[in-house]
């Protein structure tokens, strides 16, 4: 992911040792509104969900030196599935030594244009299910636990920003996450953006609705006094009348809440803390009343209007053209991940130990902890 900072401190992207933002480590080709760059893009993409891989190669190849992406094929020999991919190529002159002074924790090759990575999975279980990954730098559990998503729920298409959002960015004024120009949620002349149309206007009359897209994001509990749970969920910031997946209206309990156990995290499980009750996991964004139906009695869900996500989000506003919130499913899933679980601040838990300080080069292995406290939820 290329990366940068305009101000210190004004993003959390976690630990410096875990992932330490470094200047001109990649980099992040604005495209203009109205590019033709956006044109050529749209007719890569149509042919990409069409299975026309010959063609959206063919035009990938025919501008590789302004690009710089592949059209890959990628068999997966253990879950034995087929993904493809747009991927950017890696430019190996850029170096990231994280400035630990360890060799091994040194990341070789960013992107000169930032642009992201899309897989689609054509045989896809769940064809109406879209990840994305807005956010990989400073939401820095958001792109381990959506994939997770992705993989696990075998949904149909994955989508990563490929630039953090203090790479580019108005500089007017000072900075802010709004003037940002690589963050692709708010920017739509983005190939992130680009994807994102054509995979839901592809799924937008296919049975038995249309597409499900889960954003995924991840926070910083200590900015956020009033979100006291691990997972936020909302279908947006003008989404209260929430809906399946998110919550299920009928006696029938088919939605993310109900799918999981009513003790998602069992007493002992990280150390001398008792069982965390379904009601100390999930906070949700909705009108009226959210019930969860448990083996031990009925439990009402904490409510939130915090993270929500932004009012400007581009997918979001996407989906909610013309949308009717009244509907049976969401379009749009906003998700918040605690970056830190407060269950994990009552037991003295520290970030060097669950993200395993020492364990070099990072990788999966070091977000372990987390993958295992987000199980439940995926």
């Amino acid at each position: 992911i290329s990366e940068g900072i305009v101000d210190t401190g004004y993003n959390d992207y976690g630990p410096a040792w875990l992932d330490n933002q470094t200047n001109g480590f990649g980099e992040y080709t604005i495209i203009p509104q109205e590019s033709s760059i956006l044109t050529v893009w749209e007719e890569v993409m149509d042919h990409f969900l069409m299975e026309e891989y010959v063609q959206a190669d063919a035009i990938l190849t025919d501008s590789l030196d302004t690009f710089q992406y592949d059209l890959v094929m990628f068999q997966d020999s253990v879950l034995t599935r087929t993904y493809y991919m747009l991927r950017e190529k890696l430019d190996t002159t850029f170096v990231d030594n994280n400035e630990t002074g360890l060799p091994d924790d040194d990341v070789v090759g960013s992107f000169q244009n930032g642009w992201g990575l899309y897989i689609l999975n054509p045989e896809a279980q769940n064809k109406n299910m879209v990840i994305q990954v807005p956010h990989p730098c400073d939401d820095f559990l958001s792109s381990y636990i959506g994939m997770e998503i992705f993989l696990q729920c075998d949904a149909f298409a994955y989508q990563i920003a490929g630039a953090g959002r203090e790479v580019q960015w108005t500089e007017e004024g000072n900075y802010s996450n709004d003037r940002s120009l690589s963050d692709p949620s708010r920017n739509e002349n983005s190939l992130f953006h680009l994807f994102h149309k054509a995979v839901t206007d592809s799924l937008e009359n296919n049975p038995p609705h249309s597409p499900v897209v889960l954003q995924v994001h991840s926070f910083d509990n200590e900015s956020h006094d009033n979100i006291l749970r691990s997972i936020v969920l909302s279908g947006g910031y003008d989404a209260g009348n929430a809906n399946k997946p998110i919550r299920d209206v009928t006696d029938s309990h088919l939605d993310l809440i109900h799918f999981t156990e009513e003790y998602p995290i069992p007493a002992g499980m990280y150390g001398d803390h008792p069982d965390v009750h379904i009601t100390y996991y999930y906070q949700v964004h909705y009108n009226g009343s959210f019930v969860f139906e448990g083996d031990s009695g009925s439990y009402s869900i904490p409510h939130t209007y915090e993270l929500l996500g932004i009012n400007t989000n581009r997918q979001l506003l996407d989906l909610h053209s013309g949308f009717n919130h009244n509907g049976v499913y969401e379009p749009f899933v906003h998700i918040e991940l605690d970056e830190k679980p407060l269950i994990f601040d009552a037991i003295d838990l520290s970030m060097e130990e669950l993200l395993s300080q020492g364990l070099l080069p990072i990788t999966w292995r070091n977000y372990e902890n987390f993958l295992v406290y987000y199980q439940p939820f995926v």
